[in-house]
């Protein structure tokens, strides 16, 4: 192997490494630094710009996840708030040898389904019927709980 061939070598290996360590940094969780602006959800369901200080309403702010980058990140959190706490009105906790129904989404087919479990768990909402399912998916919406709840098309 001649120079050139070791040196296009060791940059395509360096590319791969770069590479990899930006999808590592694109997965971490975001935390604004001193005195960078950030928004949040306040109180009367508003985004909200802030500096960061760190101090503990700032931290506190960000150990529930309410601290975005954008407006538009703090807008989308609230509807996704807002369509889990409709769905929730319809649930009640998983009972256990009991049927719990809940919802699944076929990501190639685009199909909202109600599915049932009895022994298992696979979310955090469970309705007591099929029928109060779809109730809740018929109230709050079948294209609002894909996209806030299932994150389809974000």
């Amino acid at each position: 192997m001649n120079k050139i061939d070791e040196l296009e070598t060791k940059i395509k290996e360096l590319s791969e490494e770069i590479e990899k360590l930006k999808a590592e940094k694109e997965n971490e969780p975001w935390k604004p630094k001193g005195g960078e602006w950030y928004w949040y959800i306040d109180v009367d369901v508003d985004p909200c710009t802030a500096r960061w200080s760190g101090y503990s309403h700032h931290e506190n702010r960000y150990i529930i996840g309410n601290v975005f980058r954008t407006k538009e990140e703090a807008e989308f959190r609230v509807e996704q708030l807002k369509v889990e706490a409709e769905l929730r009105w319809f649930s009640r906790p998983f009972k256990n040898d009991s049927e719990n129904y809940t919802l699944r989404y076929w990501q190639d087919e685009d199909i909202l389904e109600i599915i049932c479990f009895e022994l298992s768990q696979c979310g955090n909402l469970y309705f007591p019927s099929g029928e109060i399912a779809q109730k809740a998916i018929d109230t709050v919406g079948e294209e609002r709980i894909k996209k806030y709840y299932f994150g389809v098309g974000e």
